[in-house]
């Protein structure tokens, strides 16, 4: 996966050393925008709202609910069109020991 790197304020980066010394102030800061801590010239931190934490979680659940379904759609579809009953056992995990569905439910 290619990952996007965002633009920077000016104001939104700060060093490790800047983070010790005022992080009630960078806290603040942090409520309206996200804070990138730099430490040697890289970006290893992003100091961010609560809120905005939890909007970034909740895109990330929803991406990967939409990932399932999407895979659950393809699966069921290679069902419908009859791929084969193999599919189906391979989906629930059930091993095709070769008795007959009339028998199971004597």
């Amino acid at each position: 996966m290619m990952f996007v790197e965002p633009s920077l304020k000016p104001s939104q980066l700060v060093s490790t050393s800047e983070v010790n010394k005022e992080f009630s102030k960078i806290k603040k800061q942090a409520r309206n925008n996200p804070i990138f801590v730099s430490n040697k010239n890289q970006i290893d931190t992003v100091i961010l709202s609560y809120d905005d934490y939890l909007a970034m979680y909740n895109l990330a659940l929803e991406a990967q609910e939409m990932e399932y379904y999407k895979q659950a759609e393809v699966e069921l579809q290679a069902i419908r069109n009859g791929a084969s009953e193999t599919v189906a056992l391979d989906l629930s995990g059930i091993e095709d020991d070769g008795t007959p569905d009339a028998e199971l439910f004597e």
